[in-house]
């Protein structure tokens, strides 16, 4: 029954008989009157905690970051104006997620600030591209190491069953190390206010250098792994030579395994007549010349054909290399010199082998 009615109802059961303008009088003082004016402040009350909520989400909205309508992401800030608005004594710091960087993409699901530096900081380097990659916050890292194989039971009916008599296999845990790349650079103060945005383009350079020095470490590291495939000469590759490397490496690793060359190893492979055209062969649906099935990847951070230079290299990367990065690049400026500006670029790093067994390199002859 609708509210209307039971206040009438009420009324006419308390107040019958009695005059209107006594019904009146008495209504207004009576115990329903009381109520209904309670149930309205009520009401009131309720109707203003929801304003205010609305007028609290508005001002939130309205404070929100400015979203681009084309490309939804955030309006980018560049390098200069997120030194200024933090800079104190000279000096300004700033940190970039290393992800966004090197992937050249959001990673974290919401729009990250590059504050107009470069992606793709690795492109050059295809051991980043092709390894393992962790993210840390610590300087250093702990990640299994494995060593060396060995066979199950043996699965023939006269011995099945009986104890494995093999060498265990060897894991164990080793610590990768953080390290440092950086680079720091002075410019003069009218070299600066004489170019546009100079400083993501400083930042740009510095931090290029930083990584070709990393990339310089892989190609060490890589030259240390243990038994290589001794080419014939000391200054030509051959097939042969590449095919000892290429089925050196075992099936199991080999199904995903990319061929690294040097750029004058990648050049002479393509001087070699017999490949063209049978082992030597262009995927057109990856973009990639691909030797015996594997992808081949240039290299201009290993050596050339040369006396004892290791010139290539297969691996299943995910399984032989790691690389573990800090979450963070921290980038400065300093104004604190007179006449002169300081950049400043931090990339910390380390890199490790995983698994000796997962690649396979070649190394020219002696003298």
């Amino acid at each position: 029954m609708e509210i209307e009615t039971q206040i009438k109802e009420m009324l006419d059961e308390k107040f019958a008989g009695v005059v209107k303008e006594d019904a009146l009088e008495a209504f207004v003082k009576s115990d329903v009157f009381e109520n209904f004016k309670k149930e309205l402040e009520a009401e009131k009350a309720t109707v203003q905690e929801i304003k205010t909520e609305l007028e609290s989400a508005i001002a939130k909205f309205e404070a929100a970051p400015v979203i681009n309508k084309e490309e939804n992401l955030m309006e980018d800030i560049t390098l200069s104006k997120a030194f200024d608005d933090v800079e104190e004594n000279g000096k300004a710091g700033v940190a970039i997620e290393t992800k966004a960087l090197n992937q050249a993409q959001n990673v974290t699901g919401a729009p990250s600030q590059t504050f107009g530096v470069a992606s793709g900081l690795h492109e050059d380097n295809p051991f980043r591209l092709l390894a393992r990659k962790e993210i840390t916050t610590a300087t250093t890292a702990k990640v299994p190491f494995f060593a060396g194989g060995a066979s199950g039971f043996t699965k023939n009916g006269a011995t099945r069953g009986t104890a494995n008599t093999s060498t265990d296999s060897t894991i164990t845990e080793k610590t990768v190390s953080i390290g440092s790349y950086d680079r720091l650079e002075y410019v003069s103060n009218e070299t600066i206010s004489d170019i546009v945005n100079f400083d993501a383009s400083m930042i740009n350079q510095i931090l290029g250098l930083a990584v070709e020095t990393e990339a310089a470490e892989h190609v060490t590291t890589i030259e240390a792994v243990a038994s290589p495939v001794v080419a014939d000469a000391a200054a030509a590759i051959t097939l042969d030579d590449l095919r000892e490397m290429v089925f050196g490496l075992s099936e199991k690793y080999r199904k995903n395994a990319v061929i690294v060359m040097s750029t004058g190893a990648y050049s002479q492979l393509h001087t070699l007549t017999a490949s063209t055209g049978s082992e030597l062969v262009w995927d057109a649906k990856e973009g990639v010349y691909k030797l015996w099935g594997r992808p081949i990847v240039e290299n201009s951070f290993m050596a050339d054909p040369a006396a004892g230079e290791v010139v290539a290299a297969i691996a299943d990367w995910n399984r032989a290399m790691v690389i573990v990065d800090r979450e963070t690049i921290e980038l400065e400026r300093n104004t604190a010199t007179p006449g002169k500006v300081g950049y400043y670029a931090n990339y910390r790093t380390g890199h490790a082998m995983l698994d000796s067994n997962a690649i396979k390199t070649l190394k020219m002859a002696a003298a």
